[in-house]
C-alpha cells in the first residue's frame, strides 16, 4: 500500500500538470505549484493531531 500511494500521488500530481498546462500562459508554473501545495498544507495540519508514540515514553 505505501508503494501504491506513491504512484498514486505522482500519478494525480501529473495529470493536475497536464490539465493546468495552457491555463495562464508563462505563468503556468504558479498555477501547478500553487495546487500541489493544497495537499501539502492539509497533511501539515492533519499532523499535528497525531498522537505521539509511545515509544518515546
Amino acid at each position: 500500500m505505501y508503494q501504491f500511494n506513491i504512484v498514486f500521488g505522482i500519478l494525480v500530481a501529473f495529470l493536475s500538470n497536464y490539465f493546468l498546462e495552457g491555463v495562464d500562459g508563462a505563468n503556468d508554473w504558479r498555477w501547478m505549484l500553487g495546487v500541489m501545495a493544497i495537499p501539502s498544507l492539509i497533511y501539515t495540519l492533519l499532523v499535528f493531531s497525531i498522537p505521539e508514540s509511545p515509544a518515546g515514553w
